[in-house]
């Protein structure tokens, strides 16, 4: 009899109505039935043709899921190791740009080697951010080795001429986030050939990353390792959050080491998706970077006051045909639990995808 295997690249998160199958060499995300990831785990992902139906055989095949072997052979073969980590304090600092972070950007590193203990920055240009603060940026990114630097774009921002010309001469890659209403248009610059795409909900929520997708058993990988300063140098876990921990411009020198000690400010750095209500019940939760602040209620869970763009009981994002808000779909939060009515969530699903 010949025998398949799921490749060790793929991933699966099994959701309400349905399991993300993850590719995690292409980042790329498809979807299975429930039904066939509970056989794929019961013949611990290594089938027959007789095992499955037929049509779902197919799609394994076609989309390149499974691979054949003898099966002495296809036992042989380790899962890939989730023991993933970074030589750094903070994953991700993200810096509003104005006069006042500006001038302080040099306490980010280490006077005596220049050394910074942040792996990645990520700059806000907004109506705050003048061309003087920009070249303090440019400055400082002169004075540390990093590969790549993300640069987001937000309304009110009208010096990006500027901002690319003066970034001519320095050999760094750039990851560009454009929020703004129209396309970016760059004169006499070497960057003039950019290509910006578009930014939606859903490329801002879900990060096809396999080292996300490990991590994130383990903690919420929106807040964890990670540091915000708003333009006026305060420093925060994130723009949602409301502690403070203390400001950029009062500190002779920011100690990593002693923030990630603080606990209020690393509260929700462990508030991670499948200990949390309704996320829980989400097959997207293992790639999810969600800027929602969570809570946690009077029987010890997190949850959030505010509805997620995706309603995992329908499998619809809001802007969908057929999209329903959780109440609407016959979801309820009572006695901080779940409540589904199954009657009538399954009348919808019937309607939807029937």
């Amino acid at each position: 009899m010949k025998y398949w295997k799921i490749h060790q690249n793929i991933f699966f998160t099994k959701g309400f109505n349905r399991t993300l199958v993850f590719d995690s060499l292409k980042s790329k995300i498809q979807f299975i039935p429930n039904d066939l990831y509970s056989i794929l785990l019961e013949k611990n992902f290594i089938i027959s043709e007789e095992d499955i139906d037929e049509d779902y055989f197919e799609f394994l095949k076609e989309n390149s899921l499974i691979f054949t072997d003898r099966k002495k052979i296809l036992k042989r073969f380790t899962k890939l190791s989730d023991d993933f980590s970074i030589n750094y304090d903070i994953g991700i600092c993200v810096i509003e740009l104005s006069e006042l972070t500006s001038e302080n950007l040099v306490k980010l590193i280490e006077n005596e080697n220049k050394y910074t203990s942040i792996n990645q920055f990520n700059f806000i240009f907004g109506s705050y951010t003048t061309q003087s603060s920009i070249l303090k940026f440019i400055d400082f990114i002169y004075k540390y080795e990093v590969d790549l630097i993300e640069l987001t774009f937000i309304d009110g921002f009208t010096e990006i001429d500027f901002l690319f010309s003066s970034l001519n001469d320095i050999n760094r890659m750039f990851v560009i986030n454009n929020f703004l209403d129209e396309k970016i248009k760059l004169k006499d610059t070497k960057y003039s050939n950019r290509m910006h795409s578009y930014v939606d909900i859903k490329s801002l929520k879900i990060y096809t990353s396999l080292f996300s997708f490990f991590e994130s058993n383990l903690v919420n990988i929106y807040f964890y390792n990670k540091i915000f300063i708003d333009k006026e140098s305060n420093i925060k876990n994130s723009d949602k959050t409301s502690y403070v921990y203390s400001s950029l411009k009062e500190l002779n020198q920011i100690d990593f080491k002693k923030i990630i000690k603080d606990k209020e400010f690393t509260k929700y750095w462990h508030s991670k998706k499948n200990d949390t209500l309704i996320c829980k019940d989400c097959e997207f939760r293992n790639l999810c970077s969600d800027n929602r602040v969570p809570h946690l209620n009077s029987k010890n869970v997190w949850t959030h006051s505010q509805e997620c763009e995706y309603n995992p009981y329908i499998s619809k994002w809001n802007d969908e045909e057929g999209y329903l808000s959780l109440h609407d779909s016959g979801i309820t939060i009572l006695n901080d639990d779940i409540n589904i009515c199954s009657e009538k969530l399954n009348k919808i699903n019937e309607t939807l995808w029937d």
